[in-house]
């Protein structure tokens, strides 16, 4: 009676969390594979006349090559110089030059925003060199930058984001179950 009780039980989560460990999984191996999946996320060129907008690649904006820029003499100022550009964004990251003369690139996030915010700077004396509103984005691109914040849970509330953990901790529930109804037979 037990066995049964718990291999049925074992069936059954299974099967009600597969679609979100699908999820899961799906958006953590976005960025190792990400030229394959952009291929099947951004169909070249299919028009949806209801939403009124064609489909497109997934953007990435870059700026024309800076060459040539001075070290910034003073980050705060030209971090308040770039976060000036998005007032009600948070600060998520600032990447470095690649190689010298290169701007650095600050990636804000807007409370009501999917896609980041890029901001392009440096210089001496610091100034912004390009802007990429992430709040301007195509469909597409909405849906890539979609990706982390479903592996996250950070489209909902504590409780989504309780069951999200529990989900993400099922795996090791089934290798439990599993080995559990293999010994009991």
């Amino acid at each position: 009676m037990r066995y049964r009780l718990l291999r049925r039980l074992h069936l059954a989560v299974s099967l009600a969390v597969a679609v979100p460990l699908l999820v899961l999984s799906l958006t953590r191996a976005l960025p190792v594979y990400a030229p394959e999946i952009q291929r099947l996320v951004s169909p070249t060129g299919w028009s949806v006349p209801m939403v009124g907008e064609t489909l497109s690649r997934v953007e990435r904006p870059e700026p024309a090559p800076f060459q040539g820029l001075r070290p910034i003499a003073d980050l705060g100022e030209a971090l308040s110089l770039a976060m000036a550009e998005a007032p009600e964004a948070e600060l998520r990251t600032i990447r470095p030059p690649d190689t010298p003369g290169a701007p650095l690139i600050a990636t804000l996030f807007a409370p009501d925003q999917t896609a980041p915010t890029r901001i392009w700077f440096g210089d001496d004396p610091a100034r912004v060199l390009f802007v990429h509103d992430g709040r301007e984005i195509t469909a597409t691109t909405w849906i890539w930058h979609m990706r982390y914040m479903l592996h996250v849970s950070d489209f909902a509330g504590p409780l989504i984001r309780a069951l999200w953990v529990l989900m993400a901790l099922a795996p090791a529930g089934f290798v439990i179950s599993g080995l559990w109804l293999h010994l009991g037979r």
